[in-house]
């Protein structure tokens, strides 16, 4: 294990995220997403790592069509990518005053909670966001999460979550902390194995127009 800052967690994974096929601006939320889940204590890091392998299976797709039926989001053909189901609560945020957000068979929780996070400390909100069957609190200041509920989160998949704005006092587990935390070698090199897919390939011009590079031997 190598402790990380949390701008090289944040840099790594949005390359990553890139290397994964994803577009900057999304690429850019992977980012912040996973700099948002070190600062509360969990693997901002080693979360991606399942949702990345899930997106590079060629029967997976990010693209799958989308329904909402009676209020609850879900996949028209399989999964729900925790991903997407972060932009979508991002994007209607301010309906979480008066409705709540559910969605079905949802990949990777664990990203989606580090969404919720971010929209509760933009918004000032406390969400209750139940997985299956616990439940955790979110709140700009932190997580009420049992150590139960946190194996669950690190799920591959789950069947259901909700998520609803509340006015309750939170006890504290996981404390907004600005620092960076340990990431397993694997999970460290799986990453930059698809950060190194942004890197563009060495040819004699880039290599030539290097640092320090030239023709004139001044000796």
């Amino acid at each position: 294990m190598t402790i990380y800052s949390l701008s090289e967690i944040q840099s790594t994974c949005k390359k990553a995220a890139k290397g994964a096929g994803l577009t900057w601006g999304l690429a850019e939320e992977v980012g912040m997403i996973a700099k948002s889940l070190t600062k509360l204590g969990l693997d901002g890091a080693g979360s991606f790592v399942p949702y990345f392998k899930w997106l590079d299976d060629p029967k997976k797709s990010m693209a799958s069509r989308i329904g909402n039926n009676a209020g609850i989001w879900s996949s028209i053909e399989g999964d729900f990518c925790s991903l997407k189901a972060g932009t979508i609560l991002a994007d209607r945020a301010a309906l979480l005053q008066s409705e709540p957000f559910q969605f079905d068979s949802v990949i990777c929780p664990m990203v989606l909670v580090g969404q919720i996070y971010i929209v509760a400390n933009h918004y000032n909100y406390v969400l209750k966001v139940t997985v299956d069957d616990i439940s955790i609190m979110v709140s700009g200041s932190g997580l009420e999460c049992a150590d139960e509920a946190l194996k669950k989160l690190q799920a591959t998949k789950v069947n259901h979550i909700k998520v609803e704005r509340v006015e309750q006092a939170l006890t504290i587990t996981h404390e907004v902390q600005p620092r960076g935390c340990d990431v397993s070698h694997e999970d460290w090199a799986f990453l930059n194995s698809f950060a190194a897919h942004t890197y563009a390939p060495e040819s004699e011009e880039s290599r030539l127009s290097g640092a320090g590079a030239g023709l004139q031997d001044n000796d």
